[in-house]
């Protein structure tokens, strides 16, 4: 099943990834792609969400792509918000954070999707001061 990639308001402050319970690397590609592609079509800054189900399987190596997924995102995307992080997904979070650094300060985490939104605009009013 593939993620989803959408405008998460009308006012497209936000792009919002929604993954479903499995996905693979192909689909985490397909969805950077067009999350790319989206934002190219935005001339202003943005942040990106992305909302995670319950429970959620990881694929495989996980660690040979973290550096990947860290460096992939899109010049204008200044935040990117995780919501609904399980236990085991933050300890990959926590990792990371230690390993990358400085890719890792634009990465938040939220309990819910109305915070996270709370901290885009928060993000957004920072980016624009």
């Amino acid at each position: 099943m593939p993620i989803r990639v959408e405008w998460d308001t009308e006012e497209q402050l936000a792009l919002r990834y929604t993954y479903p319970y499995e996905w693979n690397w192909k689909d985490f590609e397909e969805a950077s792609t067009l999350a790319w592609q989206l934002i190219e079509q935005h001339s202003a800054a943005v942040c990106e969400i992305i909302e995670l189900p319950d429970r959620f399987a990881i694929p495989d190596d996980i660690f040979s792509h973290l550096r990947h997924i860290g460096s992939q995102r899109h010049p204008r995307s200044v935040t990117l918000v995780v919501v609904g992080l399980p236990p085991i997904a933050e300890s990959l979070y926590q990792t990371f954070s230690r390993i990358y650094p400085h890719l890792a300060r634009g990465y938040w985490l939220a309990n819910s999707l109305p915070e996270a939104r709370l901290i885009v605009q928060e993000r957004l009013k920072e980016f624009a001061a």
